[in-house]
């Protein structure tokens, strides 16, 4: 149950990853048409910036949940095929990735609250800084829970 929630929001996440995305690409054609006529777009370099945090961090649960984060398996191939070591080692795994997640959120909520009190904006595109500090926060906070429930390698795919 906790999972196939977590599945529905990670994915609807996964399609907000994919519009910061087409918004990236919007926002350079834009910036190298208006530079063709020596008026480049106001912002853009804050804009991508903005927007590539935006792709990495509403991707963050789905990747955490389906567990494909980048791994070194060391450890795996000293302790062969035992079965209840390499449970083990997930089970380690998982509850790093968890409270290196929970870390980031906490933090990023706090830098999030910093910014709002003192109404930082991008210099620029005149962004307030806030909501997108907010919003890594929240995807880190997703992104705790989905490690608990994290699948081994293919197994999400498996399921469908």
């Amino acid at each position: 149950m906790q999972t196939r929630f977590l599945r529905h929001v990670c994915s609807w996440m996964f399609g907000l990853s994919a519009l910061a995305i087409l918004a990236l690409m919007a926002v350079a054609f834009a910036d190298v048409m208006m530079r063709s006529f020596v008026r480049p777009l106001s912002g853009a370099f804050e804009l991508t910036e903005v927007l590539v945090g935006v792709m990495v961090f509403a991707a963050l649960p789905f990747v955490t949940l389906s567990g494909k984060h980048v791994k070194v398996s060391l450890l795996r191939s000293l302790v062969g095929k035992n079965v209840l070591v390499q449970g083990l080692l997930r089970w380690c795994s998982r509850v790093a990735t968890g409270v290196l997640m929970a870390f980031l959120a906490y933090h990023l909520w706090a830098l999030g609250t910093q910014f709002a009190q003192t109404n930082s904006r991008a210099v620029f595109a005149d962004l307030p800084l806030a909501p997108f500090a907010y919003f890594a926060a929240v995807m880190c906070a997703l992104s705790t829970l989905a490690a608990l429930f994290s699948a081994d390698g293919d197994e999400l795919a498996e399921e469908k």
